[in-house]
């Protein structure tokens, strides 16, 4: 189960995105807590997803300590709505942001 592979969430974010047509939808963006690498002593990892994004997927981004594999699942975050943004011509909102105000990918994550 994804929330088995996300484990504690330690920050959260629901951003609507906005298709050509006018639909909107809510996206849930997760990042579980870092925590030390099982199969690699020394290392560690962390556990992103995008609810409502396609099928979801939770992606475990690596580093060499907490902050190194947190930075990396905020980066594939990033790249994943810059993607689906690029894909179907997506906008987004957050946080009751007006409706004829569509923010870059990075206004919604930073």
């Amino acid at each position: 189960m994804a929330e088995d592979r996300l484990g504690e969430i330690i920050a959260s974010r629901a951003i609507e995105a906005v298709y050509p047509d006018g639909r909107r939808t809510t996206l849930g963006i997760q990042i579980g807590r870092p925590r030390p690498n099982p199969d690699k002593s020394g290392d560690w990892e962390c556990p992103c997803r995008i609810q409502g994004l396609g099928d979801s997927p939770v992606w475990t981004m690596y580093g060499v300590d907490s902050v190194q594999a947190l930075t990396q699942a905020a980066e594939v975050l990033r790249r994943a709505l810059t993607s689906a943004a690029a894909d179907h011509a997506l906008t987004f909102r957050w946080d009751g942001e007006d409706a004829a105000q569509a923010l870059p990918v990075d206004d919604v994550l930073w």
